[in-house]
């Protein structure tokens, strides 16, 4: 549903696809910004904020999600990257984001396996880091994918809240 101010989800079956134009795929580099009002960490502990991926994990693909996975991950964001051996992975410290109000998250990433060079911000300040792993291998392909707000590919990441990209 369009909010007054963005996209609602509903954690159930809601999201916005958009496909998968040429320029989107395999980028050398990514940039993601967008406020969210997260009413939970969506279905799973992991409700997407944008996915790239043809399927969980993300398999062939990138993904920038809310992440709360009790006991050892609370309240956090995160960003993986699909690598043939290692997935790149990076997540927030715990109680890096709030329910029920706004907040402005980004990740900024440079391309390369090394996990510093991913960063997280959470209202313009980079956010310490809870875990991360270098990318092994090479970078899967992720042209065949979709880009997607509030979901993953299999609907089973749902976000639940508000998204304004």
């Amino acid at each position: 549903k369009f909010g007054s101010f963005g996209v609602s989800f509903n954690a159930t079956n809601e999201f916005v696809n958009y496909s998968s134009p040429t320029m989107l795929d395999n980028l050398s580099q990514i940039s993601i910004s967008a406020w969210i009002y997260p009413t939970d960490a969506g279905e799973s502990g992991t409700g997407r904020i944008v996915e790239k991926a043809v399927a969980l994990g993300p398999v062939n693909g990138w993904a920038f999600f809310v992440r709360d996975i009790p006991p050892t991950i609370n309240d956090s964001i995160a960003f993986f990257v699909d690598y043939s051996t290692t997935d790149l992975s990076i997540t927030s410290a715990n109680n890096t984001i709030k329910y029920n109000e706004w907040q402005h998250v980004a990740v900024a990433w440079d391309g390369t396996s090394s996990s510093s060079s991913i960063h997280l911000y959470v209202n313009g300040i980079e956010v310490t880091n809870h875990s991360s792993t270098s990318g092994a291998g090479t970078r899967q392909n992720d042209s065949a994918a979709s880009l997607l707000v509030g979901s993953d590919g299999t609907q089973a990441r749902t976000f639940n809240g508000t998204i304004i990209r």
